[in-house]
């Protein structure tokens, strides 16, 4: 059955909409507030208090931040991705070399619990570091710190 379309009286034009920001600020892009608050005493505004309020979009305070160059940001996502695919990778592969004891310990000779079991992992790694400081010989102790920091939170969570 097709239904027939009313005309809403625009004529099928589509209307123009024109956004309009502020000189110096970037649409959907988060600014720090006391910078934003400090800007309207030294330049005309057409906005008034309320557009400046971290909460009428549902923003806490600690999602506000200055921004980041649009270069700097991209670097650091890809060092980021970078990083965290690497460390998931090894953790993923040491979980199918050894099963999945981080998480599910087999207590053949410790008895501690996963969370417990990584903790003292976690205690041996940074004890190297304090014994043979942050060099190229420990800079997989420090990946391995970093993955077992992610398998504690996971444990947590279980």
């Amino acid at each position: 059955m097709k239904k027939d379309k009313k005309d809403c009286g625009c004529g099928n034009k589509s209307p123009k909409i024109k956004f309009d920001t502020p000189a110096g600020v970037a649409h959907n892009v988060p600014y720090d507030i006391d910078q934003q608050w400090e800007s309207i005493g030294k330049q005309t505004s057409s906005h008034n208090e309320s557009y400046f309020d971290t909460n009428r979009n549902g923003m806490k305070d600690a999602e506000i931040v200055k921004p980041v160059q649009p270069s700097e940001a991209l670097e650091f996502q890809t060092k980021l991705d970078t990083l965290l695919l690497n460390v998931g990778n090894l953790l993923k592969s040491k979980n199918e070399a050894y099963g999945n004891t981080s998480l599910n310990p087999p207590n053949i000779f410790s008895k501690l619990d996963s969370s417990e079991a990584i903790c003292a992992r976690i205690d041996d790694k940074i004890m190297r570091i304090k014994n043979k400081g942050l060099v190229s010989a420990t800079e997989d102790t420090l990946t391995d710190l970093i993955g077992y920091l992610l398998l504690l939170k996971m444990s947590r969570k279980k």
